[in-house]
């Protein structure tokens, strides 16, 4: 058998030679970072810290929020160049360590932190700044950084570990350009939805509060042209007919026709997920088929937190989900009041405070039906209702499309990191 050629398994065209392997430190020369008095921060010159590198693979000076107060001598010598590679140095974690960030710009007067390391070149620099920033942020690098890391009361790596770590490149700068500018487009678009995301994530936070009526107040802040009038005062159990859940852990099948809500399938986002619980219709699980436009509370939470309990699903589907134990069905008078709404209104933030004013328990906390149904809401007539359901349905559907582009990205973005470079191996 013949020996096998060190390239990827996915390759621009035009390129056809071998990549090389070598340890860090043929390259590239370590130094540790500035340590200075808490006196000395706040003010004066740009500094590369902790959180820069490890949230960010490209660096900015002109972007640093860090300030340092340094000596002439102190710049020369943690000065910061275009091209230099930096990687996190000590953490409580070892997970964070050794995480690469490269320096894009041109900085003045600009210095790195003790809890970074700075990788320079020697002589010149073998890799393109794009590829640098990718190149040792590979997973077989990564699992590399956290082996050869040490772990006592905090984590640590150190220049003389990372300089005998192996890394592999193309000789190539154009190969690695076009590397580098891939992954870069893939970033960029990436920032641009978590961006759009974040924004959308805090005008429903915003919303959520401005368009239902606070303590004390009869209408709310914000309101749809068209509608007046105060809001009506009802008890939960007035909305429509309930059925507390039973245990059907028996009839689990995960050949199952019907998907089951359960304590788990509640999420921190009030949208379901899916555990793989099946079941089939027998006589035990038919009168547990939920149809669309109901609603499902949990009154239960596995934690101290809080953070599941009283939260609420819409069933958008019949015949398709069934509940659990610890779960309570509601099946509002559609003549009266607008499921989607009633969503929305529950699991607001304020209004869920509710529920979790009246928990009990230790090591898990629980509610009880009876008492969470004489709880009282303020509800608009109908027509608004379904105007502010409708609101939050679009913005809920804008923050899912947010929330899987994000996740497709990065699909493809971890894809690429593996297929575009080279083992060590």
């Amino acid at each position: 058998m013949g020996e096998i050629k060190k390239v990827p398994e996915i390759r621009f065209g035009g390129f056809t030679d071998e990549w090389q392997t070598t340890e860090v430190g043929f390259f590239y020369n370590f130094k540790n970072g500035l340590n200075k008095g808490k006196e000395f921060f706040g003010y004066g010159k740009p500094i590369v810290n902790f959180t820069d590198v490890f949230h960010n693979r490209e660096l900015y000076a002109s972007e640093l929020k860090g300030k340092v107060d340094v000596t002439t001598d102190e710049i020369k010598n943690y000065g910061v160049r275009k091209g230099d590679l930096f990687f996190t140095r000590t953490s409580e974690t070892i997970d964070e360590i050794g995480y690469p960030s490269v320096i894009l710009d041109e900085p003045k007067d600009a210095v790195f932190s003790g809890f970074v390391l700075r990788a320079r070149a020697i002589d010149e620099d073998p890799l393109d700044d794009l590829f640098k920033k990718y190149v040792f942020n590979t997973e077989v690098f990564r699992t590399e950084m956290i082996k050869k890391s040490s772990m006592t009361t905090r984590a640590l790596t150190s220049g003389t570990a990372i300089k005998k770590m192996l890394f592999t490149f193309p000789i190539d700068k154009k190969e690695q350009r076009k590397l580098g500018e891939q992954l870069t487009k893939i970033e960029k678009l990436l920032k641009n939805h978590n961006t759009q995301l974040k924004k959308l994530t805090n005008l429903k936070k915003a919303m959520l509060i401005k368009m239902f009526p606070q303590d004390g107040a009869s209408v709310p802040e914000i309101r749809f042209k068209g509608f007046d009038g105060e809001w009506e005062r009802i008890k939960l159990d007035d909305i429509g007919f309930s059925t507390s859940g039973t245990s059907i852990e028996s009839e689990f099948n995960s050949k199952g026709k019907y998907k089951v809500i359960s304590i788990g399938s509640y999420s921190e986002n009030s949208t379901y997920t899916d555990q793989g619980l099946r079941v089939n219709l027998n006589q035990t699980t038919e009168k547990r088929i939920l149809k669309k436009n109901d609603l499902t509370m949990v009154l239960n939470d596995k934690t101290m937190s809080g953070n599941i309990l009283g939260r609420v699903l819409l069933i958008e589907e019949s015949d398709a989900y069934v509940y659990n134990q610890r779960t309570q069905r509601i099946e509002p008078n559609q003549n009266k009041f607008n499921a989607e709404f009633l969503y929305q209104l529950f699991n607001a933030p304020t209004k869920r405070e509710k529920i979790i004013k009246i928990c009990q328990g230790n090591t898990q906390i629980y509610v009880n039906w009876s008492v969470v149904k004489e709880l009282k809401y303020l509800i608009p007539e109908i027509n608004e209702q379904q105007k502010i359901g409708n609101y939050f349905k679009n913005l809920d559907n804008l923050i899912d499309h947010h929330r899987n582009q994000l996740k497709k990205l990065n699909q493809i973005k971890n894809a690429c990191l593996s297929k575009l470079f080279v083992s060590q191996d």
